[in-house]
């Protein structure tokens, strides 16, 4: 949570409840954050956005084992 190397500007979190184009979801995830203790929060969403990530990550794991562990043959490299 610290500005280090490759951190990201991000608009403030005033700018974000009041960004039309943001989720209802982030909204309301930010709204429940504000009520917490912001070093409990913070961790807490570092922990729900690995887990999201995971979550995203797992069906292109799924895909590309498919793809590298169906059988090959030369008439596939033909076409």
């Amino acid at each position: 949570m610290c500005d280090g190397p490759g951190a990201v500007d991000l608009p403030s979190i005033d700018e974000v409840l009041a960004d039309p184009a943001a989720s209802f979801w982030l909204k309301m995830a930010l709204r429940s954050a504000l009520r917490c203790d912001p070093v409990d929060a913070a961790h807490d969403s570092e922990i729900l956005a690995q887990l999201l990530g995971q979550r995203c990550d797992a069906p292109s794991r799924r895909i590309k084992s498919a793809v590298c562990d169906a059988p090959f043959s030369a008439a596939q490299v033909q076409n």
